[in-house]
This record gives structure tokens, sequence and C-alpha cells, in this order.
């Protein structure tokens, strides 16, 4: 079976993807249900097509981990989406061309990890999941910040920017290198989740030579404050993903899925 089928439909059982206990799974949604992901796609890796109802969806998490802690960080990622639509409902505020919004960007962080690590595996998902997790740096600190167990993480730093488009976009891991034209090879390393409003690129910080510093990046702390959205500055939807005019991407093709509406 394809990966992507492989993830979708999953195990029973198996190794949870952020407590690394192993337990019965259950299947994660992203984006989460409320924030807006009530409509009918389709999912794309590779040559594997899956339609699914509310967004993507893989067996990868415990029932503690998904339904009591991830269910629990997604209502701040919840307010993103509601106060971003009450923004756009008010034109004038939307034509300044920024958004402010007041969330808990700690939580939002601790959300979007758990998210992605849901889908973070390799080409043989039926074997991984049923072994203990991988404990390479950046993957094991992701996990303890998630779980609340680190505070503080040294490695891991997400940067974020306006994204008007239906589609749902998830990179595991890839290599940026913004100026390979020139000879330049310092790289971003990372990973990307995009879906309405907003795309993260989470950044492994400790690997990457050069960072996307005209990006605004999450402010970890464990309180409410202010996340400035610039409205007016408009990317293309494949920013990231596919290289500009100087710049290249490395990155596995199985590493990479996305959905369109159905």
């Amino acid at each position: 079976m394809e990966r992507l089928q492989s993830i979708y439909y999953g195990k029973d059982k198996g190794y949870c993807r952020i407590c690394g206990l192993e337990k019965e799974l259950t299947r994660d949604h992203f984006p989460p249900n409320s924030s807006g992901n009530n409509q009918k796609i389709i999912i794309n890796c590779g040559k594997s097509k899956i339609y699914s109802q509310n967004g993507m969806k893989y067996r990868t998490l415990c029932q503690k981990c998904n339904g009591e802690l991830l269910s629990q960080l997604d209502n701040d990622l919840k307010k993103v989406y509601t106060q971003f639509q009450e923004f756009q409902n008010d034109i004038r505020i939307y034509n300044s061309g920024f958004v402010g919004i007041n969330v808990n960007q700690y939580r939002i962080a601790r959300a979007l990890l758990g998210h992605y690590l849901a889908v973070c595996f390799s080409d043989d998902y039926e074997n991984e999941i049923k072994k203990p997790l991988d404990n390479s740096p950046f993957y094991e600190e992701i996990r303890k910040f998630i779980l609340g167990e680190l505070i503080n993480p040294s490695m891991v730093k997400i940067y974020y920017w306006y994204y008007p488009y239906d589609d749902i976009r998830f990179c595991q891991y890839e290599a940026y290198i913004p100026f390979m034209a020139r000879g330049n090879m310092r790289a971003t390393f990372g990973g990307l989740l995009k879906y309405y409003p907003l795309a993260y690129w989470i950044v492994n910080i400790k690997n990457s030579s050069i960072l996307p510093n005209k990006l605004k990046n999450l402010i970890l702390k464990d309180e409410v404050t202010l996340m400035r959205i610039r409205s007016s500055e408009i990317f293309d939807i494949d920013f990231i993903e596919k290289p500009e005019s100087e710049a290249a991407i490395l990155m596995s093709n199985n590493g990479r899925i996305y959905s369109e509406k159905y």
C-alpha cells in the first residue's frame, strides 16, 4: 500500500508520534475541525490520491495526545481562524494592510508541531508505526515542547505569513537554498504547514545556516500577545515549496502532501 493510504487508514495500534508510547491509535485532523475544516478535499502525495471530508486525517496519535492534549491546544488555533474571519468582515481594518490578533502564540506553536509530527514518516509507515520513535535531537525537542516538558526550545523557530488559499499543504522536511545561483550554499532546513489563513515554516535553526528574517516568527511565551499579520503582502501559493530564480530546494517527493477542494 502506498505511503499516503497507509498513514490515512493506519493501524489500530502502534507508537504514538507525540508521547512515544505503544497504544491504540486515533486519527488526527489537519487542519483542526474548529478552523474552517468542513469541506471535501482530494489529498495528493506523489501518484497517490484519497478523497476526504473535513481535511487530512492520519491514524498516528493516541487518544490522550490527540483527544486531550491537542484538542485543548487547538482552541488557540481556532482563535486565529475566527479572529481573522472577523477582521475580514470589517473591510476598513482589512484594507489597512495589517491584522492584529490577540492569541497565545506559545500554545499555537505546540498545536502546530503536534499536527506536524502526526504526518512525519519515512516511506515505510507500516513498519515505522510498530517501532519506538526516532530520537533525533530535532524531533525529540519538538515532542518535549508539545508535551510541556520543555519551555524554551533551542532548535525550533516557527515563521508565518498570510495564506489566502483553499489548498492545504504539508512538507515534512526540505532544504531551501535562496542564493544557489550565486554559488552561495547557505540553506534553511525545516517543514511546512499551510492552510487558511496562515502558512507556517517550522525551521530547524540549529542546522540552518541562513534564516528567513524578513518573515515574522511566533513568540514562544505562555501568555496572550499580539500576533501581527501583514494581509497586504500576499505570497504565491507555492512560496518556499518551489524555488525562485536564484534559489533551489532539496527534498524527497514523498515528503510533500497537498489537498484541494473537490
